[in-house]
């Protein structure tokens, strides 16, 4: 089972590790939540890890206590970080000359190719976006959406995919929403510990902060497409939510419904999102194969697709596999003096009716 860790921390002080320890032991006796966040935005800046010089780019700036942090990603691997501005700097290290970079360099990384590969036209209303992997891969992928409910969350799905090896940590990635997430405190935790216990490896997918449906209206002015839909406050909301946790968040995003249009595409865009559609929604009786984007909801809202999620969990027929994995390896990378070149396939989105959950 191979998977790539996407929440991780790079060069954190050790005060500051200390602290968040602290934190965290409070956070698990009485749910208090351990940071508070300010000034959380969009940005789009190039910059290089100190220690080694490698490529970042930092796609969200914030600050606790004063203190400026980064949410970085890394464009080869599509792993994101929580870190200190600090700990980067906005020039590359050089014997000569000042570091600089090209537009060409960051357009050609893995991580600009595909988001840009999947916010372009055809803009569709429903499932635009990556399905899949983008390579062959001998496994699949468990997108696992967290829809705002009242039920408790799907705990014997959660743990029968923690406890699915006794020796290598189950890869997921978890479409979560602002709204289930501060409505579901300890259930959250719950999730967090096995990530913690090296149980579960969670790629956070950014699913919206509020997730609005109403029953009575058609898809295209519903969800996300609603008139008076704070775009940016619906991304960044659930993103803020995560962080003050001590989670990261990653650079995937599930539209509500999967549904979107050019709007909400480009919105995605300008945040650094890539949006995933699924080719295997078990409740809609789809057919996971390998590569498949397995999409299952874990909020109690849909039963038949979890039944069929214990039946592949008992079944065994598949590897799991992380979600950054279906991206980053597509790319041959090479340096040559600092810089890296990247050839990509291009896929065009596909249409299915679908109902939200």
């Amino acid at each position: 089972m191979s998977l790539s860790r996407l929440a991780t921390t790079e060069n954190i002080p050790a005060a500051a590790t200390a602290t968040s320890a602290v934190a965290t032991a409070s956070f698990a006796s009485d749910l208090k939540l351990p940071t508070i966040i300010n000034d959380y935005q969009p940005i789009w800046t190039p910059c290089f890890t100190k220690n080694y010089g490698d490529l970042r780019l930092a796609i969200r700036s914030y600050s606790i206590d004063g203190k400026p942090y980064y949410l970085a990603v890394d464009p080869y691997t599509f792993q994101t970080t929580c870190a200190p501005m600090t700990n980067f700097s906005h020039r590359r290290k050089a014997e000569q000359g000042p570091g600089y970079y090209t537009h060409e360099e960051i357009e050609a990384t893995p991580y600009v190719q595909a988001l840009n590969r999947y916010t372009r036209e055809p803009y569709i209303l429903q499932n635009h976006g990556a399905t899949h992997a983008e390579v062959p891969v001998d496994g699949v992928f468990w997108t696992i959406d967290m829809c705002p409910s009242v039920k408790p969350f799907e705990k014997d799905f959660f743990q029968a995919l923690a406890s699915y090896s006794f020796t290598e940590v189950t890869p997921i990635a978890v479409c979560m929403t602002g709204a289930w997430l501060i409505e579901h405190e300890k259930e959250f935790h719950e999730l967090t510990e096995q990530a913690r216990n090296k149980k579960l490896a969670i790629t956070w997918a950014n699913h919206s902060f509020s997730h609005v449906y109403y029953t009575n209206l058609e898809f295209e002015m519903n969800f996300l497409l609603s008139e008076r839909t704070n775009l940016s406050e619906e991304i960044l909301g659930v993103e803020r939510e995560l962080i003050k946790r001590n989670e990261t968040p990653s650079v995937f995003a599930r539209a509500p419904g999967l549904v979107t249009n050019k709007t909400v595409i480009e919105a995605y865009n300008r945040h650094g999102l890539i949006p995933l559609g699924s080719n295997a929604w078990l409740a809609k009786d789809e057919k996971p194969e390998n590569g498949s984007f397995i999409l299952v909801h874990g909020n109690s809202n849909e039963p038949a697709g979890i039944k069929k999620a214990m039946e592949i969990l008992k079944s065994r027929q598949f590897r799991f596999f992380s979600l950054p994995e279906a991206f980053a390896k597509t790319a041959e990378t090479k340096k040559d003096a600092g810089k890296k070149e990247v050839s990509a396939t291009i896929e065009g989105g596909t249409q299915k009716t679908i109902t939200p959950s």
